[in-house]
């Protein structure tokens, strides 16, 4: 598995590629989240400030520092929870809080994840959760090995239509399994969210499997995505051959 990238096979066996948040995508984030709690902050304690500034009791300092510790440690939680595994910064940068099955981050996840932020933190800017994304493979700080959750780039799934058979392909009904067109229609639901190079990757892999299991390939000069899409025209049979686990 190329770095960055995770794989998980869902119960109906189908292969999801999720593409991992690195560092600068999640670091540009938290600085948005940042600037936005900072701002927050202002606007609650700043009338809090001018009171205690005019008189008020040393109970104003407090209540402000309490203050401003909810408002650091409530914001990822509420929006998390609110957004589904987004923040304001998160949402901008387009990448979410998984679980690592691919599955949405539960509410206790959430949490867990959130108060562990405290550790991740330390010594300071993010030193421990910075170390721990960079030896990671699936790039978690301390708080997602603890809650089981994953941040990763979100992309949208749009409705896939398969175009009509290529007229080169022999007409082969029942040809493809329903394992393999879920394949099929998975990736081309996120085609354009992964890199150049992957998507390369990708589909020589799928020629590939095709080529050796049905002896079916492109003719000269045809474009692979093409090719591919023509496949999904095919009916898929009632049963999956109780042999095909090799996609």
């Amino acid at each position: 598995m190329k770095q960055g990238f995770t794989e998980i096979i869902t119960p109906e066996g189908v292969v999801l590629e999720f593409e991992t948040a690195g560092i600068g995508s999640r670091a540009a984030a938290v600085i948005i989240d940042t600037m936005i709690m900072v701002l927050v902050s202002i606007l609650v304690c700043t009338p809090l400030a001018i009171n205690y500034y005019y008189g008020g009791q040393d109970a104003v300092v407090v209540i402000m520092i309490l203050l401003i510790a909810f408002v650091s440690l409530g914001y990822f939680m509420l929006f998390e929870l609110l957004l589904r595994g987004q923040t304001p910064g998160k949402r901008l940068l387009r990448i979410r809080v998984v679980k690592t099955n691919g599955s949405p981050a539960t509410a206790g996840a959430i949490v867990m994840r959130n108060l562990l932020r405290i550790i991740d933190q330390m010594p300071a800017f993010y030193l421990i959760g910075i170390t721990t994304v960079f030896i990671n493979p699936q790039e978690r700080r301390i708080g997602d090995l603890v809650a089981g959750t994953m941040v990763v780039k979100e992309f949208s799934r749009k409705p896939f239509e398969a175009p009509a058979l290529s007229a080169h392909s022999p007409l082969m009904d029942n040809i493809l399994s329903p394992h393999e067109i879920l394949t099929l229609q998975s990736y081309f639901q996120r085609e354009k969210e992964l890199s150049k190079v992957r998507r390369a990757q990708i589909l020589a892999e799928y020629l590939e499997y095709f080529k050796t299991k049905y002896d079916i390939y492109p003719k000269a000069g045809e474009n692979t995505t093409t090719f591919l899409k023509s496949l999904l025209a095919m009916k898929a049979p009632t049963k999956p051959p109780e042999d095909d686990h090799s996609f």
